[in-house]
């Protein structure tokens, strides 16, 4: 292959836009029909056979760990096509999938949740399956019962894989409780202690709900806003900076409602103003151009509280 490669450079060059035309001389058009068709692979076949390798891995008392890391490597960079994501399902990966996340081995848990999200991400037919088999539920509810963050944060981006973006899978968020779950945890990680782990974390979450909270917005869908509101602020409390899917989802919720949010009467909040001057003051005095959004949200929200 090596070889084969260096050979396609050579003709490449001799080739190229700036080099003299001529003629392609038959031998080598035949090595190079020969050397391209050596290097086509078959993704569709590579893809059922890591599935098939895969599968009989989580099927052995004895499985190659490194060897089944390999393979959803492979399967994860397979699966960035959506016609691939559709083809893992068809050739069996939607079971394989499932015994990796809930019966495989765990030093590959968060790789399998990678894998999830790579399937799910803008497919609404992947997006279906995992919603209707109960998967996102089972997720939902294990993210309550998880400590270890990295993990956590890779839950996250499973959930939010599947629920973007589709009104089943967002349904069946908010009959989880999703967004009070996910807000609670936020809030139990940075009580805990704040890190880089937990603020990417706290980044995955605030997104996921800001999205959640967004569509249903759209769709004129009532939810529990003051409910949200009230946690977000509480996790805001927390920040050192204020994150700004949190302001957003803030500001999505309260400015339709103008001056009778009513938000400021009650005890913990009178000074939420306070705290959003403040940190609009230091982010003017940084300007930096990266800190725009955050400073409208601040600027829409000291008004609504006004």
């Amino acid at each position: 292959m090596a070889r084969n490669l260096q050979g396609l450079l050579r003709l490449a060059a001799e080739h190229s836009e700036n080099a003299a035309t001529k003629p392609m001389d038959p031998k080598d058009a035949e090595w190079l029909n020969e050397a391209l068709s050596a290097s086509t692979v078959d993704l569709t076949k590579q893809l059922t056979n890591d599935v098939q390798t895969l599968s009989s891995h989580l099927s052995s008392s004895e499985p190659d760990l490194n060897e089944m890391k390999n393979v959803i490597e492979d399967l994860l960079t397979l699966t960035e096509e959506l016609d691939l994501s559709n083809d893992f399902l068809i050739v069996g990966g939607q079971d394989v999938l499932l015994k990796l996340l809930f019966c495989g081995p765990p030093s590959l848990r968060i790789d399998g949740l990678k894998l999830l999200g790579n399937i799910t991400q803008n497919n609404p037919r992947a997006q279906s399956l995992y919603t209707e088999n109960g998967v996102l539920a089972r997720l939902i509810m294990l993210f309550e019962e998880e400590t270890d963050l990295e993990f956590l944060r890779y839950l996250l981006l499973a959930i939010s894989c599947i629920t973007r973006g589709y009104e089943p899978a967002i349904s069946v968020f908010l009959e989880s409780k999703g967004v009070d779950l996910v807000l609670s945890v936020l809030i139990r990680e940075v009580k805990i202690g704040k890190s880089d782990k937990v603020y990417r974390l706290v980044s995955k979450g605030a997104f996921l709900v800001y999205c959640v909270m967004q569509e249903l917005a759209s769709k004129r869908i009532q939810s529990e806003s003051f409910f949200v509101v009230h946690k977000v602020i509480d996790l805001l409390y927390l920040l050192d900076d204020p994150q700004e899917h949190l302001l957003a989802t803030l500001t999505l919720l309260l400015y339709p409602l103008g001056s009778h949010s009513n938000i400021q009467s009650e005890e913990p909040y009178k000074s939420f103003s306070n705290w959003l001057q403040r940190h609009l003051d230091e982010l003017r005095k940084k300007d930096d151009p990266a800190d725009e959004e955050r400073r409208n949200n601040i600027d829409c929200l000291l008004k609504v509280l006004s």
